[in-house]
This record gives structure tokens, C-alpha cells and sequence, in this order.
């Protein structure tokens, strides 16, 4: 009694305790903040993913959560995604993957994932990147791999195009998947004061070369992303 996690995990017991669930599963996630040190912070977060799924059904935009596998090294790995669309339809848009940092996951900002659904007219894909969350795998020299069969599911899921939206460390991922051409387009919101990176894939000269602009407001993720998309 009195440590961090056990008072944020009782409020958060309250909140469930009254009905309501998105509330508690905010509430849990920083129980668990900032990483998995310990087992009462890994309870905290299975108890954040039970709420959050009982929150779902007032969810404004249609939510799913899925296991998929994504090739790893020279196996195959499970990552928890969460699925926000405007009806479903998941072959009529394209797919936006996006992660957190390394201590705010996938849930933690769910309110961003659903500006995008509403707002840019996408499928957005969530998980948590290598290291962090729900995604077993280290962070490494072979994480990318994990980047790599996200983008080539989302391709398969939607109409073909892929964005990819990283938040703070998540950026780096965000930079990597945009400059290497495995997604279409990609932004980072890298924790500047008011800045966001949008990277994007252009010709100069006949080649393809990475382009990366700074804007001054954290509008531009969504601005750069309609035009693309």
C-alpha cells in the first residue's frame, strides 16, 4: 500500500467498479507505467486490456483485436493489433500502422488512433513496437523485421496503400519503414515542442529518395496523411 502501482490500480478497480471501463483501463495503463519491471505492472496491464475491451463497444468507430504473425528472424511471432475503421470495411481504405514510445502503448492513446479512423478516412492499425507492450520480441538489431510483416499485413488488410505513424521512439520505426520504401508514406511525432516529422517517398532524378519535412503544428500528421492517402 502506498507504492505506485498499487494506488493507481485500486482507483482504477473504482472506476471499473461503476461501469466505467474506458476510464479504468486509462487508469491501469499507468498502474503499469512505465514498463514491465515487475509482476504487478504486467497484472496492471492485463487488467488494462480487460477494460479496454469492455470499453470497446462505445468505442465511435467499429473496433477489433486480433493476434496476427509476422515472420521474425528465421521464425514467426505474435503481435496483438487493434483495428479501428468506419464500418469494417477494411478493403475500402488505406491502412495507417501506428505504435507509441517505449512506455506509452497502443492503449494509452487510443484517442489518437481514433482521430485518424474519423479524421484521414483510414483503416489504423495499433500495436505495440518491438520491446514494448504486448509485442514479445526484443528491441534489436532484428526489430525491423516485426515493422516489415506489420506493413506487409496492412497491405493485404486494406486497399494496398500504408502509412505507418510513430510516436515518440515509435518515430524512429516511422522514419526507418517511410525512407526504406516499405510503407507509402510515414510521420513520427517525436516529442519536439510542437513539431511532427513527415516522411515521405519522392523521385530526385529518376531515383527514389527519402523526403522529411518539420512542421510547426501537430495538425500536420493528419494534413500530410490526406494528401497522400
Amino acid at each position: 500500500p502506498g507504492g505506485w502501482v498499487y494506488e493507481w490500480s485500486r482507483l482504477a478497480e473504482q472506476y471499473a467498479q461503476r461501469g466505467e471501463h474506458r476510464m479504468a483501463s486509462l487508469v491501469y495503463g499507468c498502474a503499469k507505467f512505465p514498463c514491465l519491471t515487475d509482476p504487478a505492472r504486467v497484472t496492471a496491464m492485463q487488467r488494462q486490456l480487460e477494460q479496454f475491451e469492455l470499453a470497446a463497444k462505445d468505442f465511435p468507430v467499429v473496433f477489433e483485436r486480433r493476434i496476427i504473425t509476422v515472420p521474425y528472424r528465421s521464425n514467426r511471432v505474435e503481435v496483438p493489433v487493434h483495428l479501428y475503421s468506419a464500418d469494417g470495411k477494411y478493403p475500402s481504405r488505406p491502412v495507417l500502422i501506428a505504435s507509441g514510445g517505449v512506455d506509452t502503448w497502443k492503449m494509452d492513446i487510443h484517442p489518437w488512433w481514433v482521430g485518424f479512423t474519423r479524421g484521414v478516412g483510414v483503416t489504423t492499425l495499433a500495436f505495440d513496437h518491438p520491446g514494448t507492450g504486448e509485442t514479445a520480441v526484443p528491441l534489436d538489431e532484428h526489430a525491423d523485421d516485426v515493422i516489415r510483416g506489420l506493413a506487409d499485413y496492412a497491405r493485404t488488410l486494406g486497399n494496398g496503400k500504408v502509412g505507418h505513424f510513430g510516436v515518440s521512439f515509435g518515430g524512429n520505426f516511422s522514419a526507418m519503414s517511410g525512407l526504406a520504401g516499405i510503407v507509402d508514406a510515414a510521420a513520427g511525432d517525436q516529442h519536439w515542442p510542437g513539431r511532427v516529422v513527415a516522411v515521405d517517398r519522392v523521385q530526385v532524378d529518376g531515383d527514389v529518395d527519402g523526403a522529411v519535412a518539420v512542421s510547426d503544428h501537430d495538425d500536420a500528421a493528419l494534413e500530410g496523411h490526406r494528401k497522400i492517402f
